[in-house]
């Protein structure tokens, strides 16, 4: 009831990824249900109040459960996706040709649902095609991934077997190269002056005040030494990719903490979409690191604020862990 469903047809896939949207229907009928039968007597007393009390209460379940109705659909004959309001308003339609990829997306830890992401911003916000997992495992995820990837992958074969080989990378953005080695850049300048500024800041407030008889004395100089500690810390972390031992290297707490990975454990990118309070707040590329055990990490590697960069970043960084 709560989990994407799917219909098949000769030349459409109809999917229903918003039917999670039902539980909070329910969840409001029962408050507008019970909130109606404790009010009855104030309700019923008032004509206009029992009428307000129905546009306006009695509206949200119902339009939990028409959201939840919404449609993804893929024609075959139109060469489109379709999203469709309520099952039945097209909202928006992508060509068969602007699709870059169908892939899961990973939100939080192992937490993930399926997108459909545009060429024109492979890595920005995708179309959601499907409801949130929790992990891998999860039944309905499982049947999606065997039933309707192999038919999406179907539809989609032509635009995806006609797509152009990536550019060549002779020249790197985001690297710097030394016999072999290629370190990837950080704003340590940046972070730097930056660190070094709270800790002036904060032993200078220290020595030209009283601290100790500030309402505040935390706020005003120990809080921003640490901070300026941390970041004068982690302005030397670097991540290391050594073509000569093939290996990749992570370095924190200024080189004290080291963490050693070889390519061979490289087993593809991740790229995490990150929001707070709903709202995006940028996107970590990362690559997935073979644990040995069955399991998988993820190293990130950097963050993004605008999408249409990370592709490029992905290129050199897989150019670099194929030499």
């Amino acid at each position: 009831m709560f989990k994407t469903k799917w219909k098949t047809e000769a030349d459409r896939i109809i999917l229903q990824p918003n039917l999670i949207l039902n539980a909070f229907g329910i969840l409001f009928l029962l408050i507008f249900i019970g909130l109606g039968i404790y009010t009855q007597n104030e309700l019923l007393s008032n004509s206009r109040t029992l009428t307000f009390y129905f546009i306006i209460f009695g509206s949200v379940p119902v339009l939990f459960f028409l959201l939840a109705r919404n449609q993804i659909i893929f024609d075959r004959i139109d060469q489109k996706l379709y999203v469709r309001l309520f099952g039945l308003f097209t909202i928006r339609s992508v060509p068969f040709d602007n699709i870059a990829a169908v892939n899961a997306l990973y939100l939080y830890g192992t937490a993930f649902n399926f997108q459909v992401f545009k060429k024109t911003d492979r890595h920005g916000k995708g179309i959601r095609i499907s409801s949130g997992y929790g992990k891998e495992t999860d039944k309905n995820a499982i049947a999606f991934t065997e039933e309707v990837f192999p038919l999406i992958e179907d539809f989609l074969k032509d635009v995806f077997t006609t797509e152009p080989a990536p550019e060549a990378i002779t020249t790197f953005e985001y690297y710097t190269l030394d016999q072999g080695v290629y370190t990837l850049k950080f704003r340590a300048a940046i972070n730097a002056v930056l660190g070094v500024t709270l800790v002036i800041w904060s032993v200078y407030s220290f020595f030209s005040t009283n601290a100790l008889s500030l309402n505040n004395p935390l706020l005003i100089t120990f809080i921003p030494f640490i901070f300026g500690l941390l970041i004068l810390i982690g302005a030397n972390n670097k991540i290391i990719f050594d073509t000569n031992s093939r290996t990749i290297l992570k370095t924190t707490m200024g080189g004290i903490k080291k963490k050693e990975y070889p390519f061979s454990a490289y087993l593809g990118f991740s790229i995490i979409r990150k929001t707070t309070n709903f709202i995006y707040s940028g996107t970590d590329a990362g690559i997935k690191i073979d644990t040995q055990d069955g399991n998988h990490k993820v190293l990130v590697l950097k963050a993004f604020n605008r999408t249409k960069k990370i592709e490029r970043f992905i290129l050199e960084t897989e150019t670099i862990l194929h030499k």
